[in-house]
């Protein structure tokens, strides 16, 4: 990967837009992101960012809205490119960094550019960019979040003895890696492509020892999808088999379980399947006792 096609292109994108950016300059806002450090719980949609993204969609053409977009993404990715290519990273990480990167630049010097998702895969691959999310595979990760009370505290007495239990030993809600699926690395979004991306946390973890664990919120950490999709029970069983806790938070009200599933649509239709969400956590130790185990039985 060539530094020098990063430039060239952010060089380019700048002519293009020269007139317009003369009120927009992208610079103006990258001087706070340079100085942000990533040690508490924020939106991973910067509140500054976020309102001049709104006033350019609104007073600009597509065209114009894109070059914004490709603009902060590759301004961010030259300015973070010294960490990601450090040893910040262990180099599994530096790899999915390496890998996105390219990604992002195709998009850049294409037409089209992120105008075929959505808003929020955008803001996700510009929190790549910034390292407020690091590339682990087939999800991305959030470098410091939490999560809240409710989503584990439930009028089932037990739940909440077993939510107040993990926030003891594990000293609090916040201070945790949170995963994401993000639409472009879909095609990753397999039992082995998760598995590989376990083992990428469990080595950000032995580099981060202040960092609680892992946690991810989702439709898909349902226990009942056993039986609804047993191809997907991967996705809380294994984590769960081996030391992460799920906890039920609520009716799921999103209607992704459908998007990709007509067997889903039509149990829930005949009443058979009501989607919900659980949030999972995976506390350090015993996702690095995972992994290292692991590694001795492939070894």
């Amino acid at each position: 990967m060539n530094k020098k096609d990063f430039i060239e292109s952010l060089n380019l994108l700048k002519v293009k837009g020269k007139g317009f950016f003369s009120d927009h300059d992208s610079s103006r806002f990258l001087v706070a992101f340079r100085k942000e450090c990533f040690d508490r719980v924020q939106s991973y949609t910067p509140d500054s960012l976020a309102i001049i993204y709104e006033k350019v969609r609104n007073t600009k053409s597509a065209e114009e809205l894109e070059i914004f977009r490709k603009i902060m993404i590759l301004e961010c990715l030259l300015n973070s490119w010294n960490d990601i290519f450090s040893d910040k990273y262990p180099p599994s990480i530096q790899i999915e960094f390496k890998k996105n990167s390219e990604r992002m630049l195709k998009m850049c010097q294409n037409d089209t550019g992120w105008r075929e998702y959505s808003d929020d895969d955008y803001w996700k691959d510009l929190a790549i960019a910034r390292q407020q999310m690091y590339p682990a595979g087939a999800g991305i990760v959030e470098i410091y979040s939490g999560f809240g009370l409710r989503q584990g505290l439930s009028l089932n007495l037990r739940q909440s003895f077993r939510f107040l239990k993990l926030l003891i030993s594990s000293r609090g809600r916040r201070g945790y890696f949170q995963i994401h699926t993000h639409t472009p690395l879909l095609c990753e979004f397999n039992e082995q492509g998760w598995n590989d991306c376990y083992m990428r946390i469990s080595e950000m973890l032995v580099r981060h020892e202040d960092i609680k664990g892992v946690f991810r919120a989702s439709w898909f950490c349902d226990p009942e999808l056993a039986k609804t999709s047993p191809r997907l029970e991967y996705l809380q069983k294994m984590p769960v088999e081996n030391g992460a806790k799920i906890f039920y938070i609520q009716a799921d009200q999103t209607g992704n379980p459908f998007v990709k599933s007509k067997t889903r649509l039509k149990l829930y239709k005949e009443g058979k399947y009501k989607p919900k969400t659980y949030l999972l956590v995976w506390p350090r130790k015993e996702l690095i006792k995972w992994a290292r185990t692991s590694q001795e039985g492939h070894m």
